[in-house]
């Protein structure tokens, strides 16, 4: 349980070093975690960590309280795999559901090789997704 971040980016922007790129934000957060908060807890979670969902597809930009907002279906898959992360999982730190599409794409598409972070086929249940029925994904162990 924690605070969440949406990070988009447009396709032009992903290139062979997507991974490299997510990997380096686990890596700081364990980084930044030995140093400010495990000294200052008095229990230490076995399950600590980052978890992510990612998803691609079109969004809509909306402009809000004179803010940009951003809303389509792409964000509710990516926040409800970021959330399934652990249904199947005792521990779910550090780990990361990509939707089918996703992961075919970036590794078809964009030329990602994702065999260092161990791929393996998943299938979790995405509440208000696919109306209620498994939903096809790929789980990576980033770290």
């Amino acid at each position: 349980m924690g605070d969440g971040w949406i990070l988009i980016f447009p396709l032009n922007s992903i290139d062979k070093d997507f991974m490299n790129f997510i990997s380096s934000i686990f890596l700081l957060y364990q980084k930044l975690k030995r140093r400010y908060l495990i000294p200052v807890l008095g229990n230490i979670p076995s399950n600590m960590g980052l978890t992510m969902g990612i998803d691609k597809g079109i969004l809509t930009r909306i402009f809000m309280n004179k803010q940009v907002e951003y809303f389509g279906r792409p964000i509710n898959v990516a926040c409800r795999l970021q959330g399934a992360t652990g249904q199947n999982n005792q521990n779910p730190s550090n780990r990361v559901l990509l939707s089918r599409p996703a992961y075919t794409f970036l590794r078809d598409r964009i030329g990602i090789d994702f065999t260092p972070f161990n791929p393996v086929s998943a299938r979790r249940s995405l509440r208000n997704i696919q109306g209620g029925t498994d939903f096809r994904c790929m789980k990576l162990v980033i770290i």
